[in-house]
């Protein structure tokens, strides 16, 4: 090596180093041989970053002198080193701090004050014998000084105690495994110490090979790296100088002085209270009045019966030691010579990331389950350690949502999480995260469960008493805020006395959702008596119960809604042809959809024929059904804005597009406008608020709570010619939205023929974000129901759930649920309603807060 001069040498890919770019530092072994004259050794990782001082060489009549130390790769995999006299110089590598999260090292590290497991004068855990030149002696690491079984490695310091003139090295090395290369060297007539990292064999054993001289030899444990896959202190490599008492600030040591020396908080190490737990220095020491020794240990602790340093008179030393902080953050370096100056160098420091604390306001605590469901957020906090590095941050997640990451600073950092008030089980977990950290850090895992709804009374969403046409939807709902866990299911039983409920005219059998009753099942004026069983899981320990709710009663009207909205959707249909715009011959036979105030028709040679496929005439399902494209003209028509637009030739998203421009003009509230005429690109289109009586007026939506809305929507189908139905059915839709969560929206989607047809039905919930008077922007979209696989299931009712993802931040959402397809087996016809059936309110998101429905429950509804 050239004086002064920095050399790159090339790590990665050699001496097991990985070249993947997994690896962050390398702990080496660095000799210096051929010396012209004492100097410092020192390196970094590349001409962009500090260098740190590795060691002093050439300090006894410039013998080969031996050091280990820690520096950082590049990002290339090389490092830079630079002598200050010319030398030649060994690396030897010892090992490597992995930089990525993949575990491919093993365990983390466990400081220790030093402890004496080996020392030859005195036949401590080996033969009270110098070893000879060529020697080899095997020494049992764990189980000695509190060192576990399945520790992987050690930090040791080696102190060769050679009182003969010839100099020599040391290699230490796994037991059982072939000897490396790597050499110690320790000079002639002086005790020498050197720190090295050691792997340890399955048994826990080191082998130390001697050669060159006849010595004594000191082992003193300074920590051991725990079994792979365990926890442990993260390395972190650093360069800086922590303590230099040549300055008028500290001073030399006297004569068996002990000083506490500050190291958290100095040269780039992180203060206490971040989790650091132990440094990687070089101590050097200037001994200019006489040999001695000095031994470091933590600050506020017993003192080892060890050593970190020798050295002779006028003689400058160094070496690497790796020690354990006090809760203070200091060290303690003992002199034990007459007055010497010592020299302090960070190469890095150990930490075991602090676990971030969650706490949230009584009674919500941890592992605890309350069945009363509060009607507001429940507001937590999860306080951030102080940073270890500089790009530390708290990784938060709630409900398995993983939150913004929260950077952490010089000083606890602080920060509210908001829990939906919604049943079910509640999780927050925190951990620390970022650079040289990863997964290493130990995860707060804090849970709570809210809600027991088989507690509580179960109220009847279609009132107690009410007046209802003759196809009712009935359904039920719990109270107080609480909810029916996932999985539950209802069986409803109707009859015309109470005591006929036993034994009732109309019976569900076990549903998932409502009970949309099919038309002709009940008769006109007349008084009927329901109740429900529900079943499901309740309550902390999911324990599935059965509920019984007492008998409530409606009186139908003359009103047959399901003919209702066949004739209005007639009617519908004869307009929109009347119009004279449509292009549709009402001599020919079309396909009729309708929904609320939109008709769509279509004449077409209709879809492949389904006959054939059916497996048989009343089975549960078909074969692969395949869809021949419409060859006619199509048409929607809007009976409330009087507005008619031609949908022949267009992909189904350009219908869409093309029946919501006759759609009227909404408002930014979420009320339908009486001003008619605007597309819903000026803003979200809302269908009405409140369910109607019936008929085609039923498309609704309702917010349920703060988190919940339903819409519903009735859709009539059918052939006409000639201003006649040749077939007809009805199918009442309901898309549930829940909320509740600060990423994503669960959706589900049920459907019941009315008529009692064998049909399958699909819809695509669509999510969008609003932006003020602007077009909406599209978000996500999932397809939910049976027909969105190539096999077709045929029913007369069914409920099916997915999930909506969205970004979080200060926004508003709704959704839509668009383009609904009904394939209908008897017609051997697949109906297609362009555009959304109903628009949802908005819900509001911000980055900190669960998202839901301003305002909360829908009074009135």
């Amino acid at each position: 090596m050239p004086a002064r001069t920095w050399r790159t040498v090339n790590v990665a890919g050699l001496a097991g180093v990985p070249s993947d770019g997994s690896a962050g530092s390398v702990s080496v072994v660095a000799t210096v041989a051929e010396i012209a004259a004492q100097g410092q050794l020192f390196g970094r990782p590349n001409d962009q970053s500090p260098s740190t001082l590795m060691g002093i060489y050439g300090g006894d009549d410039r013998q080969n002198t031996s050091f280990s130390a820690v520096v950082a790769l590049s990002d290339d995999g090389t490092i830079q080193l630079q002598t200050e006299s010319v030398a030649r110089l060994v690396i030897d590598v010892q090992g490597y701090y992995t930089e990525s999260d993949d575990g491919t090292a093993p365990g983390g590290f466990v400081p220790m004050n030093g402890n004496r497991i080996v020392d030859t004068r005195s036949g401590l855990g080996a033969a009270k014998s110098s070893l000879g030149n060529g020697a080899s002696i095997d020494v049992q690491v764990t189980g000695a000084a509190n060192i576990p079984v399945g520790a992987s490695a050690a930090i040791v310091n080696l102190i060769a105690v050679n009182t003969l003139t010839n100099t020599g090295y040391l290699t230490p090395y796994a037991s059982g495994t072939p000897r490396p290369l790597n050499s110690f060297n320790y000079a002639g007539s002086v005790a020498t110490s050197m720190q090295a990292q050691v792997k340890l064999s399955p048994a826990g054993k080191l082998t130390i090979y001697n050669y060159g001289s006849i010595t004594n030899l000191v082992i003193d444990i300074q920590g051991y790296f725990t079994a792979t896959g365990a926890k442990g202190a993260v390395f972190t490599p650093a360069t800086g100088r922590v303590f230099d008492s040549r300055t008028p600030e500290f001073g030399p040591l006297g004569k068996n002085e002990t000083r506490a020396i500050q190291v958290a908080g100095r040269a780039g190490a992180p203060a206490m209270g971040s989790g650091i737990t132990a440094a990687v220095l070089t101590l050097t020491s200037l001994a200019t009045n006489g040999p001695g020794n000095a031994t470091v240990w933590a600050d506020g602790t017993s003192r080892p019966n060890t050593t970190s340093i020798n050295f002779d008179d006028g003689t400058i030393r160094s070496n690497t030691i790796t020690v354990p902080l006090g809760s203070n953050g200091k060290i303690s370096l003992n002199n034990v010579a007459d007055a010497t100056n010592y020299v302090i160098d960070l190469q890095g420091w150990y930490f075991n990331a602090t676990v971030p604390s969650i706490a949230c306001p009584a009674p919500y605590s941890a592992g605890s389950w309350n069945a009363v469901v509060p009607t507001e957020e429940i507001i937590c906090v999860v306080s951030a350690p102080i940073a270890s590095t500089s790009d530390a941050s708290t990784v938060i997640s709630v409900d398995d949502v993983e939150l913004d990451p929260l950077a952490m600073t010089g000083s606890v950092t602080s920060t509210e999480v908001y829990i939906a008030a919604t049943a079910g089980a509640h999780r927050i977990s925190a951990r620390v995260g970022g650079g040289s950290i990863g997964s290493q850090a130990d995860t707060n895992s804090y849970q709570f469960g809210l809600g027991d709804w088989s507690s509580k009374p179960l109220a009847p969403d279609l009132a107690d008493g009410a007046f209802t046409p003759t196809s009712p939807s009935l359904s039920v709902s719990s109270t107080q805020n609480d909810d029916f866990a996932p999985g539950t299911q209802v069986r409803y039983r109707v009859s015309t006395s109470i005591a006929g409920l036993s034994v009732p005219e109309v019976d569900s059998d076990w549903l998932d959702g409502a009970f949309d009753v099919p038309q002709g099942t009940l008769a006109m004026n007349t008084t009927y008596y329901w109740q429900v069983d529900v079943r499901g899981p309740s309550g902390e320990t999911g324990t599935v119960v059965s509920v019984r709710s007492p008998a409530w009663s409606f009186t139908t009207t003359d009103v047959d809604n399901v003919a209702w909205a066949e004739a209005a959707c007639a009617e519908m249909a004869d307009e929109a042809i009347s119009a004279g715009q449509s292009g549709i011959d009402p001599a020919t036979e079309q396909q009729v959809s309708c929904n609320e105030t939109t008709v769509q028709l279509s004449q077409s040679t209709g879809d492949a024929n389904l006959d054939a496929q059916v497996i048989s005439p009343l089975s549960d399902k078909s074969s692969s059904f395949f869809r021949t494209a419409a060859t006619g003209t199509t048409y929607a028509y809007n009976v409330e804005t009087g507005m008619g637009v031609s949908l022949t030739g267009l992909d189904d998203d350009s219908a869409a597009a093309a029946v919501d421009s006759i759609q009227p003009k909404p408002t930014d509230d979420g009320a339908a406008s009486e001003e008619t005429g605007a597309s819903r690109t000026d803003l979200a289109r809302v269908a009405a608020s409140t369910p109607g009586t019936g008929g085609l007026t039923g498309t609704y939506r309702v917010i349920n709570s703060t988190y919940k809305e339903t819409i519903g929507a009735t859709l009539v189908y059918g052939l006409r010619r000639e201003g006649k139905w040749l077939s007809r059915s009805t199918i009442q839709n309901k898309v549930v939205l829940n909320l509740g969560s600060y990423a994503y929206a669960k959706v589900s989607y049920s459907w019941a023929s009315l008529s009692g047809r064998q049909i399958t039905a699909s819809i695509y919930p669509t999510l969008y974000r609003q932006n003020g008077y602007a077009a909406p922007s599209y978000l996500d979209a999932i397809n939910l129901g049976p027909s969105s696989g190539p096999n077709y299931v045929f029913r007369t009712r069914y409920t099916d759930s997915g999930s909506l993802l969205f970004d979080r931040g200060a926004a508003k959402y709704h959704i839509e649920p668009r383009t609904l397809v009904v394939t209908d087996r008897l017609y051997n016809h697949r109906f297609t309603y362009y555009s959304a059936i109903g628009v949802g309110h908005r819900w509001q998101c911000y980055k900190t807060v669960v998202c839901k429905f301003p305002g909360g429950k829908e009074a009135g509804v």
